[in-house]
């Protein structure tokens, strides 16, 4: 059976932040039309990136730092001089650990009939994970993932706290097709999208994730980003 790590640490928050503020320097949240939030345990929104109010501002040219990063890696790669500044105003934000018992409870039931699904549906990927990596977040988008060149590979996740089995699965799928779809069939980041979010709710794998996240919130990428009302979020 596959094997499931879930990792935690201050060193892999910071890491997150300094990914979140790399994608919103780069315009790629903007491009998408994902709204950015400050991190409030109060405004919780799926399809938000969420985003520490730290004081950025005390790092010297921080934005064109993290323009710098080695982003082609989960977690990122960055110089620990930077590193250590950005965990500096981290500390006094005081977040503590991640609550992620719940969805660590659901994979664990859920993992070896997901996996079987995968495999069934796409047999090309049938022994195509090594083993699962989980980084519990506060910060970012639901979920985030590597992109493996070849296979068997380590599939490495940010899940964020309000995250559950749904998210979870999202990234796995996406880290085996990304590269084939965006690479191989030339398809854009929406399409992509909607690759996965038609095997998350239209397929065999849609029943076995409702049957141990029944009461789940989640909600497919691009149905959400194109149709969700965001206005009063935004005031809040």
């Amino acid at each position: 059976m596959i094997k499931t790590i879930w990792e935690y640490s201050l060193n892999l928050e910071v890491l997150r932040v300094i990914e979140v503020a790399y994608e919103i320097v780069t315009g790629f949240f903007k491009k998408q039309h994902f709204p950015i939030l400050p991190y409030s345990k109060e405004i919780i929104d799926p399809q938000s990136i969420i985003f520490p109010n730290l004081q950025y501002k005390r790092i010297v040219n921080f934005w064109e730092k993290v323009k710098k990063i080695e982003y082609e890696h989960t977690p990122i790669k960055a110089k620990p001089e930077l590193v250590e500044e950005v965990k500096k105003l981290l500390i006094a934000l005081k977040t503590f650990t991640p609550d992620f018992q719940l969805v660590k409870d659901q994979w664990e039931k859920a993992q070896k009939e997901v996996i079987g699904a995968i495999e069934t549906i796409m047999p090309d990927k049938k022994g195509a994970i090594k083993d699962i990596v989980i980084y519990p977040t506060f910060f970012g988008s639901r979920v985030s993932f590597n992109i493996p060149k070849k296979f068997p590979a380590q599939i490495k996740l940010y899940l964020r706290e309000d995250s559950d089995i749904y998210a979870l699965t999202e990234g796995i799928i996406s880290a085996l097709i990304k590269n084939n779809v965006m690479e191989k069939l030339n398809c854009s980041w929406e399409e992509s999208e909607i690759a996965v979010d038609l095997l998350i709710t239209q397929s065999k794998i849609s029943f076995i994730l409702a049957k141990y996240a029944p009461n789940s919130k989640y909600q497919s990428t691009i149905k959400s980003i194109r149709f969700q009302q965001k206005g009063q979020l935004v005031k809040k």
